[in-house]
């Protein structure tokens, strides 16, 4: 797998707050193909940094993020929509039917400055597993 980022301007800036208790990946700019995970507590706060991450393997197609990527108004209807989080749970065949949106967003990682963290690396959320707070 390998780290592909595109920038939104126009969510940089936008308050969010984890929807569960979960890891977020962490990735260190100067080798962004080395990550690792580290816990978020639910309800923890943080500032989107503009970063739209794919972890994609050699012969998957970066096109449908990056337009996903591009469309302000659909990340931020993902991350005030709760049926984002439950396209997760589904098992992998129902996946495949759900609506393509919620399909590329449950492998889409937003940039996250998390509060009280290191800001030195960068830190990526799966868009299901924020909740849009302001912005």
């Amino acid at each position: 797998m390998r780290p592909v980022v595109f920038t939104n301007y126009d969510i940089k800036g936008a308050t969010v707050r984890s929807r569960i208790n979960v890891e977020t990946y962490v990735f260190d700019p100067s080798k962004p193909d080395d990550y690792r995970r580290e816990p978020v507590p639910q309800s923890y706060r943080g500032v989107l940094n503009g970063n739209v991450i794919v972890l994609l393997g050699d012969e998957d197609d970066s096109e449908p993020y990056r337009r996903l990527a591009a469309e302000s108004y659909d990340i931020r209807d993902l991350l005030t929509n709760s049926e984002a989080l439950k396209t997760l749970n589904l098992p992998p065949f129902q996946r495949n039917s759900a609506k393509r949106k919620l399909v590329l967003a449950s492998r889409t990682m937003l940039g996250v400055n998390w509060q009280h963290w290191d800001n030195s690396r960068e830190y990526a959320h799966l868009i299901p597993w924020l909740e849009l707070i302001s912005g």
